[in-house]
Order: structure tokens, then sequence, then C-alpha cells
């Protein structure tokens, strides 16, 4: 576990440490040294800071990373709400309605994940420009959900599966609806299918960089990885900013790996013990 944990680990102490000690050939950490002053500068966007490397971050710059951060938030929710939504929808539907052209179907939608990203950069170049949404946060979400959804298909339909009929029949005789069923019974009752395909869309999401990259190239819509890559090449090298960004960009994937954690351990298990 701790092999896990420390790179983590490592990057947000270098991120604490003084330019001397990052510097340094000795591996030392000096509690006294130790400071939170870059995470306030990257946040409140102090003109200048001078590393010992000859690095120069600028307040531009790190009013850059923060629009960044922001959209990245921005986007990678929106693409977890389709995901979640449109996902909870289809996989119900091939998870119980199981003919030759829902499996045909299924086998379609499986088999559009396995196509390479490069090759589909040019045909969503083409598709977003076509319909207005080059460099906007929107059409991101648009790219994001297209390959992020089969595999949210394909988490949850494998759950609804193991969630026995009986209940849903119950429910139709009290007179609940199709819909009814899915969200009044269903959902509830997939907690652990929902947490972890919630984290897989927006982990997704969150570190994608080649089509940020192509889609984007204002400020208003560059998430954090094509913001990052700009900000730590821009001015030099700043050992101690790459680690605090490094650090702020692991934060939410680390925070929502340790709340969903008892989610995601019970939707690996959900089946192995019937009761």
């Amino acid at each position: 576990m701790f092999y896990l944990i420390f790179p983590f680990l490592w990057t947000f102490v270098s991120s604490l440490k003084a330019e001397s000690d990052l510097y340094s050939r000795v591996v030392s950490v000096d509690i006294s040294n130790l400071s939170f002053r870059r995470y306030v500068e990257i946040f409140t966007g102090k003109e200048k800071l001078q590393a010992s490397g000859g690095a120069i971050v600028g307040g531009e710059t790190l009013k850059s990373f923060r629009s960044g951060y922001l959209n990245s938030l921005i986007v990678s929710t929106g693409v977890v709400l389709i995901c979640l939504l449109v996902g909870l929808l289809s996989s119900y539907a091939f998870a119980r309605y199981r003919n030759k052209l829902m499996r045909r179907l299924f086998m379609f939608v499986m088999g559009t994940r396995f196509v390479p990203v490069l090759v589909l950069t040019v045909p969503f170049f083409i598709l977003i420009r076509g319909i207005g949404m080059m460099d906007t946060k929107f059409g991101l979400v648009l790219v994001y959900v297209s390959f992020t959804l089969p595999v949210i298909v394909w988490i949850m339909s494998g759950f609804f599966e193991k969630i026995p009929i009986e209940i849903e029949e119950a429910a139709r005789i009290d007179g609940c609806s199709t819909l009814g069923i899915i969200f009044r019974i269903i959902l509830p009752l997939s907690g652990p299918a929902v947490a972890t395909s919630g984290l897989v869309a927006f982990i997704a999401a969150w570190q994608e960089f080649l089509f940020a990259l192509v889609f984007t190239s204002s400020l208003s819509s560059k998430t954090l990885p094509v913001v990052m890559a700009e900000f730590f090449g821009r001015q030099g090298m700043d050992l101690g900013m790459m680690s605090t960004g490094a650090t702020l960009a692991a934060f939410p994937i680390v925070i929502l790996a340790l709340i969903g954690q008892k989610y995601i351990v019970r939707g690996l298990m959900m089946g192995s013990v019937k009761g």
C-alpha cells in the first residue's frame, strides 16, 4: 500500500519544500522550511514567483491555472452527470430486454470503445466544428461522453443483471411504471455501480489531454492538463510549482477514491454471496 501512496506523498512534500531543498542533491526534509506558500500564491495570484532554477511564474500564468482547474471541474462534472443518466437508462434496457436486436446493439456500443482514440480525432474535429462547438466546454463534454459512455454501460448493465427480476415484478403489480422502477427501486439498489461509474467517468474526463488540446484554444475553455503543459514549459522549469500543480490536479481523484472506496468494493463483491 505504501508504494502506491509514496509518489503522491513525495510530490506533496516537494510542493512544501523551499527552493534550496528542491535543487539539493542531498535528500532531506527540513520540517522548519515546509510552507504552504505556493498554494496561497497559486490561488491568490501573486504577481511573480522566482525559483532558484531561474524560472519565473507570473500572475497571468497562475490565473490560467485557476481557470483550467475550474474548467476541468465543470467539464468532468458534466460528463459524470450525462454518463450516469444516459448510462442508467440504456444499461437497464440492455440488462432487461434480452432479444437479438438488443444484443447486437450492445455489441455495437461496446465495439466503439475499441476504436483507437487517435483515429477518432479528425472525425470528432469535423463534427464539433460543424455544430459550432469548437473551443467550448460543452463541446468537450460531448466528446468525452462519446468514449466514456460505453464503459459506464458495461459496468452498470452487468450490475443490473444481478438484481432479482422479482423485485421489479412486485413493483409493477403495485402500479409502478418503468421509469418509476428505475428511479425508485433500481437506482437506490445500485449505489456501488453508480459510485464506480461516476468515478470512472470523472477520472477519464479529468485527465484527458489530446482532445482538450485539439478542441480548445482560449483560456475560457482550456482544461487543467492543457494549462499545466503550458504552465510547466512556457517560462522554464520550477520544480516547486510543478509539484504544487500536480498535487492539486491529483487531489480530487484521491478524495473521490477515498469516499467511494467502500461502494466500489461492494460493487466488486456483489453477487458473490447470496442471501
